[in-house]
């Protein structure tokens, strides 16, 4: 039974004896209007719509199938391939779909396989900045090293994957209450809480030259600055096995015109051999939940006597790809001339970010 907005009934004129014409009907449900269906248009070459509408108590449909209007011409009229598809709420896919708008869709697109999307037409947050600072107020010590409040770099949205990177200022005073000036040293920089001891392999290594001391340059053949930082621990296996198996990353560079990434490492012995395989930590296999120092910088500060003077240290860090929130605290290492004054760690603050 059908209702009187259907077009029950299609043809095609001047069909030759020779070919197959397709052409594809619709029955629908009593709540289902032919706008609603993908890929409903009809071939310019067919007259009418072949579709149908149930009402609600309908529980059969026919399809009837006729040879008109030939006159004298043979009658005779061949089929084929007659099939049947059900399209419920679940099963519309990518090919039955043709529209230039899309705006009414609301749905995970997945994977997008192929094609290109226009940086400019992505909405939501693609870089993620966040704030960050506190007040310290805390002594530097006159040795060793102190550690002070943690904080974290927050997941990237989504569940994506994202290079993450702080930007901080630290805030420091001496004060020097002798009638002697001193020149003091600290050591001071970001720890980082290791989310496994384990690294990954990032490819395989060619010797290049040994520039310093207890310094090695290897060469990995295309751009792997991706998969690496400029700090960080590599070695030859995944958990740096063996004595002293472990070197320091201390540089990374990209060479286009040879298409090679240079990797200098600082080791107390020879890190690589060609052909070796370079795995990359940014904990420097440290033990999941372990502080590692991944970031350390040297300050050297005169201070006159009977004088209180403030200082202030810039950190610019990466800290490669995560799809996980990443802790991180600052700490200080007192050296030399540090028990001669008064440091104190005012404050830090600064922004984070999640860059796509």
């Amino acid at each position: 039974m059908q209702g009187a907005a259907n077009a029950y009934f299609a043809w095609k004129t001047s069909v030759t004896d020779t070919n197959y014409d397709e052409i594809v009907c619709f029955f629908l449900g009593s709540d289902v209007d032919i706008n609603e269906v993908p890929n409903h248009l009809i071939p310019s070459d067919v007259n009418g719509g072949p579709y149908i509408q149930f009402h609600s108590g309908s529980t059969h449909g026919g399809l009837r199938i006729l040879n008109w209007e030939n006159g004298s011409t043979s009658r005779t009229l061949l089929v084929k391939n007659i099939t049947v598809q059900r399209m419920t709420a679940n099963s519309i896919v990518a090919e039955n779909i043709d529209t230039t708008n899309l705006s009414a869709i609301s749905a995970d697109l997945g994977t997008v396989t192929a094609g290109s999307l226009a940086a400019n037409l992505i909405t939501g947050d693609v870089t993620e900045a966040f704030p960050i600072g506190t007040l310290i107020d805390a002594s530097t010590g006159t040795s060793g090293t102190t550690t002070y409040q943690d904080f974290w770099i927050p997941a990237p949205s989504g569940g994506l994957t994202k290079r993450q990177k702080v930007e901080l200022n630290f805030d420091f005073t001496f004060n020097n209450l002798s009638t002697t000036g001193y020149q003091v040293a600290l050591y001071c920089g970001l720890q980082l809480k290791s989310k496994t001891s384990t690294g990954v392999a990032i490819g395989t290594v060619t010797q290049v030259s040994y520039p310093f001391s207890n310094h090695q340059y290897v060469s990995l053949v295309g751009n792997v600055l991706d998969k690496i930082d400029n700090i960080g621990g590599v070695a030859k296996t995944s958990n740096a096995a063996g004595t002293n198996g472990r070197g320091i990353l201390v540089g990374a560079y990209y060479d286009a015109s040879v298409n090679k990434t240079y990797v200098l490492v600082s080791n107390i012995q020879v890190t690589f051999a060609t052909g070796d395989t370079m795995y990359f930590s940014q904990s420097k296999f440290e033990s999941a939940g372990t502080f590692a120092q991944v970031y350390q910088g040297i300050e050297k500060v005169y201070i006159p006597a009977n004088t209180n003077i403030t200082h202030q240290v810039n950190i610019s860090q990466y800290f490669g790809l995560s799809s996980t929130a990443t802790n991180l605290r600052p700490y200080v290492v007192a050296s030399t001339n540090m028990s001669n004054v008064q440091g104190t760690f005012e404050r830090f603050r600064g922004t984070m970010e999640n860059i796509a």
